[in-house]
């Protein structure tokens, strides 16, 4: 029996790979002669450097940069392809996981160290890049990643503006001459535009701390800033699909770099050789840490088992816990579902995810034989 696993991340407990490979245990252990291919995703989000370094020869490098609120310096990592494409996530340097709750500040927070990341990487010798958009606490439109190569955006008064807040006085912006890559893809699994009810500030901006207030004028300060992009450099992409992703980093990547923004899970599946690996597998088995509503948007393991479903497979999805609310939902796309949290509690579940999924990829394994 030959089955391909496909796991996106448990957050906070298991890594894609380390999901992978605990499923891998578990299914031996009752299917000692099954054959398990690893293919880990991502969406775009924190977890793609894992899933497009998994599958392909290079190395993994690791730089200092500034966190999104400048308060120290961040460990952020890359990988760099044989073939010269650095793979990067801006949640690695301008993420709000990054930082401490108290640290959360919307209104100040800049992508500027997603620009040193991406200047690294060039600097290694990189020839292209491929940026995965997600888990961002910035609402800055993308300008701290442009100031980081050179862009310069200023009032009337000829003062540099930095911070998101001061949009709203935006005068002009002034393009480096040099140094941007010739070459850049953006991964996202969002569709958001930029401005609006379905936009960064909108969608996005709560979670990051974005009041009532600030959302006002943080929106105000986007707004400006397209306008003064679509004047001063010709090109106006608020409207683009995945323009509002991190905090309209989409937009800037598109608007300072000239990227061409695709769909993160398409793209790695791609990569990975996912399509392929369904195609000759008897089940494919997916799963993430929290399978809901937000999982049937677009998300990785959804995306799993609409390819699973094209190639007429049997798909299986194992979550860390599935919410009572949505398991209707959910069941009705996989063959088989099953939850960490149905044996075992969230505690125990959190405390040792590894043993609790092999455990309950065994009882999966089980249902098969």
């Amino acid at each position: 029996m030959r089955l391909v696993l496909a796991f996106d991340k448990f957050k906070g407990t298991l890594t894609a790979s380390e999901a992978c490979e605990a499923t891998e245990r578990g299914i031996l252990a009752v299917l000692p002669d099954a054959r398990c291919v690893h293919c880990p995703i991502a969406d775009g989000g924190d977890g793609t450097v894992e899933a497009l370094s998994a599958t392909s020869t290079g190395r993994m490098i690791e730089v200092d940069v500034e966190n999104a609120v400048a308060s120290r310096t961040a460990s952020a990592r890359f990988w760099l392809d044989d073939d010269g494409a650095a793979i990067l996530e801006m949640a690695s340097a301008s993420g709000l996981a990054m930082l401490n709750p108290e640290e959360h500040n919307p209104i100040k927070a800049t992508t500027y160290g997603t620009g040193q990341l991406m200047r690294a990487a060039l600097d290694e010798g990189a020839t292209s890049l491929v940026i995965g958009l997600g888990g961002s606490a910035t609402n800055d439109g993308g300008i701290g990643m442009a100031c980081a190569f050179g862009y310069q955006f200023l009032t009337e008064g000829g003062d540099e503006l930095v911070s998101p807040i001061d949009l709203v006085h935006l005068d002009r912006i002034l393009p480096p001459t040099t140094g941007l890559p010739e070459s850049c893809l953006i991964l996202v699994d969002v569709t958001a535009p930029l401005l609006g009810p379905l936009g960064a500030t909108a969608v996005f901006g709560p979670q990051k701390g974005v009041d009532t207030d600030t959302a006002t004028q943080l929106e105000a300060g986007l707004e400006r800033l397209a306008d003064i992009v679509s004047r001063d450099l010709g090109t106006d992409h608020r409207e683009t699909p995945g323009a509002g992703a991190a905090g309209g980093l989409g937009f800037g990547l598109l608007a300072f770099c000239n990227a061409e923004i695709v769909p993160g899970f398409e793209y790695i599946c791609k990569r990975i050789g996912l399509d392929t690996a369904s195609q000759e597998a008897d089940w494919v088995i997916t799963g993430e840490g929290s399978m809901d509503s937000q999982t049937l948007s677009g998300k990785g393991p959804h995306g799993v088992a609409k390819l699973a479903q094209k190639h007429g497979k049997p798909v299986g999805a194992i979550a860390g816990a599935i919410p009572a609310v949505d398991r209707e939902a959910v069941q009705k796309e996989f063959t088989q579902l099953l939850a960490l949290t149905d044996h075992f509690s969230v505690e125990e579940a959190i405390a040792q995810p590894a043993s609790a999924l092999e455990s309950v990829a065994s009882r999966f394994a089980e249902a098969l034989r």
